[in-house]
């Protein structure tokens, strides 16, 4: 397989400034939708390449999903956005540092994390579920920060660091419970793909996720850092520049993996 390094002006046919580091990206048939870390959220046509809409709200904006509305958290709080206009129509104080976002039919998923400064970790989670009109349904707490959140069938998936590790799952009754993963290493981050999700590893492993049960692989000694799955493919980095693929081959790029795409 042949790799070339080229600068990204190359490829690039449409920059635009957000003002400060993009933090979330979300692309549709006719839209690019961007959020930075000061806050900026900006909608572009991108058949015209123009500036639909600008709305700032407190950043960094941490995720966001698209519906009939733009849901998306910001600091410590969830916000409802007119997907049209930009207008914000609701704002609900999570606490925190907010985290992941996930839409399910009529409700909401949000997690915000507690950091401690004094041990220099996140040492609790919440979980709340909204209605789509910002009412409060219920939360629930638990001690680990998740870094991936992803729905199967009519269930929430959260991989999770330590203490536990591992996945927690939340069914739609709201009863929770946790798993391990067969190396016992926490997740630190996921990716969703056509048969179900990817979680990589601090130990350099990943666990694949599907219907019909997981599977994990050990893929190098040091921590996942990028993941990209096309079709029935993925391909997976890690810190020391190490790429490895479903597909069999593995390379060695000497610098951390912060990203992969496929390009055709």
């Amino acid at each position: 397989m042949n790799m070339q390094i080229r600068p990204i002006e190359d490829l690039a046919s449409f920059v635009r400034d957000l003002g400060s580091e993009c933090t979330t990206l979300n692309m549709g048939d006719n839209f690019l939708l961007a959020g930075s870390k000061i806050g900026r959220i900006t909608l572009w046509d991108t058949n015209t390449g123009q500036e639909k809409w600008t709305t700032e709200v407190e950043g960094p904006i941490s995720d966001l999903g698209i519906d009939e509305r733009i849901y998306l958290t910001a600091s410590a709080e969830l916000h409802a956005i007119d997907k049209e206009n930009g207008a914000i129509e609701w704002s609900v104080d999570i606490g925190g540092s907010s985290d992941m976002i996930e839409i399910n039919r009529e409700k909401i998923f949000v997690t915000s994390s507690l950091y401690e400064i004094e041990v220099q970790d996140y040492t609790e989670t919440t979980f709340f579920i909204f209605d789509k009109g910002g009412k409060l349904i219920t939360n629930i707490d638990f001690e680990e920060k998740p870094w991936f959140m992803g729905k199967q069938n009519h269930k929430i998936i959260l991989g999770i660091g330590r203490p536990r590790c591992g996945i927690l799952t939340i069914d739609d009754e709201y009863n929770i419970s946790h798993s391990k993963t067969d190396r016992d290493s926490p997740v630190n981050m996921g990716i969703k793909t056509n048969n179900g999700f990817l979680l990589g590893h601090s130990n350099g492993s990943i666990t694949e996720i599907i219907d019909s049960g997981r599977k994990s692989i050990q893929c190098g000694n040091d921590s996942i850092t990028a993941m990209n799955s096309v079709g029935l493919s993925w391909q997976v980095g890690d810190k020391n520049g190490n790429i490895f693929s479903s597909d069999g081959w593995r390379k060695k790029l000497g610098n951390r993996i912060n990203s992969i795409i496929e390009a055709k």
